[in-house]
This record gives structure tokens, sequence and C-alpha cells, in this order.
């Protein structure tokens, strides 16, 4: 018979967390665009890239409330 395990509380994922998860999406965003920029335009590695970028930015979206997180606000004239 086969023993259920007991599922502990959810973890605690604070504002701490938070910003060290948005800096680490920052960098491979950016990573990614380069890598998808790098390939051919249509090739497998860019659409790769470009759906890592777009889930990075909801995820981002999401634990932010800015859609707008990784724009470049300087090239915005904000």
């Amino acid at each position: 018979m086969a023993s259920m395990t007991r599922r502990g509380r959810r973890p605690s994922f604070g504002p701490e967390q938070t910003a060290r998860l948005l800096t680490a999406m920052r960098t491979v965003r950016h990573d990614a665009l380069i890598c998808g920029a790098a390939g051919s335009y249509h090739s497998e590695r860019h659409k790769k890239c470009e759906a890592l970028q777009r889930a990075i930015g909801a995820l981002a979206e999401d634990l932010t409330g800015d859609p707008e997180i990784y724009w470049n606000k300087m090239a915005q004239g904000a």
C-alpha cells in the first residue's frame, strides 16, 4: 500500500525573492534577445528565444503589475 505524504505549507515568496527573480529574468531575457538575433529570423532557435522573452515578460507583469518593466524607459524618453 502506498503511503500518502503530507504536503507541507506552501513556501513563502516575498519581496526579496521577487527582486532576485526579476533581476535574473532581466539577464536571461537580454541573453535570449541576443541569442535569437544571432540566428536566422525564422529558425526554431529564434522562435524559442521569442517565446522565452514573452514568457519572462508575462511573469514579470504578473509579479509587478507593470507590463513594460523590461522596456528601455530611457529610449522612450522617460
